[in-house]
């Protein structure tokens, strides 16, 4: 939606992240866990999304705060657009491609001469879009665009990664990070902090157990970014499954590639290592949310299979506050290894992937389960 503001000549509005919609509580993160009700954006990231500069000789006003919306555009002076009626009266639907929905927006949003205009009552891009491979034809736009081309991590992620990066190196590295002469930079920026040596994997767990037999029931496929046919590791639902139901054949089909166990890890790993000369892959990053004792049993085979170094997400050294935003500081490693092995049915990887992408990083570097 900041790229749809920013063709549309408009400030976008941007509030915080809300674990729970009351302030003065503190959420529950697994057992003996806890968050912030709310956290600020700008914890998460920097760029113009959260109100940052969208460069030299761009006029198009930048993002605001809600809060700042809420005082110079109180409801009394707000203009409505509901998703659903536009939609319909403009014949958008569900084979709609995601590049027409994008113009006829940012066409109807730039020659409106209401100031304070508030998009409600349904998604501009919703799961039909997202979902499929229509949302593809609004990456040329969104690629070259300053949302994504200047799209950076905030101070709070970017130091919670730079005290971590030697966690990351080899075992057998005699050579220590230094990041004041490798800083990690945003997406307009060189390519020279890649992480050498280093492949990073999304293991969801936790309720996606859930999700992944969901997936087979409805034939889902692999959403968002992860879709492009150009990437290594293509998915396509086999047949049989569908409208709430499927065999016991495609659910283990879709767990391999959405649940994958030690072995089939293990299997991708080697697979990995071995091919397109990346003899030189010696670290493991684990993106996740498992449970300590399978993590250990995992780490352990994966030592057993001659990695040097294996790191998950739970081992990094982080403060109270970069706890807060741990997930994005995950993410930015993730889009900086060497090597990436994400889960085509996650939006983070199709997130990390985004980055990966913008900074054209090699296709066959960006792999799935």
């Amino acid at each position: 939606m900041s790229h749809l503001a920013f063709l549309s000549n408009r400030a976008y509005v941007f509030r915080g992240y809300l674990w729970s919609l009351d302030p003065g509580t503190a959420v529950e993160d697994g057992p003996g866990r806890w968050r912030s009700a709310r956290i600020p954006l700008n914890a998460f990231i920097s760029g113009p999304t959260a109100g940052g500069s969208m460069g030299p000789n761009i006029t198009t006003p930048r993002a605001v705060y809600n809060t700042y919306w809420d005082q110079v555009c109180p409801p009394e002076r707000r203009t409505h657009l509901r998703v659903n009626e536009i939609h319909e009266k403009h014949g958008i639907g569900k084979d709609s491609e995601g590049v027409e929905i994008l113009n006829l927006w940012a066409k109807i949003l730039s020659e409106s001469q209401d100031p304070c205009i508030d998009v409600n009552d349904g998604h501009v891009f919703d799961y039909d879009t997202i979902g499929t491979s229509h949302i593809l034809s609004v990456w040329p736009s969104l690629s070259q665009s300053p949302i994504v081309q200047r799209f950076a991590w905030s101070p709070l992620v970017l130091n919670a990664v730079a005290r971590n990066v030697p966690a990351l190196l080899p075992r057998s590295s005699h050579d220590p990070w230094n990041p004041a002469s490798q800083p990690m930079p945003s997406i307009s920026s060189s390519e020279n902090s890649m992480l050498k040596g280093l492949v990073a994997l999304h293991l969801r767990r936790g309720d996606y157990g859930y999700h992944c037999e969901n997936m087979a029931n409805y034939s889902v496929t692999f959403t968002s970014w992860n879709q492009f046919s150009h990437l290594p590791d293509r998915f396509t639902p086999p047949a049989g499954g569908g409208f709430g139901k499927t065999t016991p054949e495609n659910l283990a089909i879709y767990l391999k590639h959405c649940w994958p166990d030690a072995e089939h890890v293990i299997q991708k790993l080697n697979e990995i290592r071995y091919s397109n000369g990346r003899g030189n892959l010696e670290t493991i990053f684990i993106l996740t949310n498992g449970d300590k004792i399978w993590l250990d049993d995992l780490k352990l085979q994966l030592s057993q299979d001659g990695w040097s170094n294996v790191v998950t997400s739970k081992d990094l050294r982080l403060t109270a506050g970069e706890s807060e935003v741990d997930g994005a500081v995950d993410m930015q490693i993730a889009a900086r290894a060497e090597v990436f092995i994400g889960n085509g049915f996650s939006s983070l990887t199709s997130n990390i992937n985004m980055i990966r992408l913008a900074h054209h990083l090699p296709d066959s570097t960006i792999r799935f389960w």
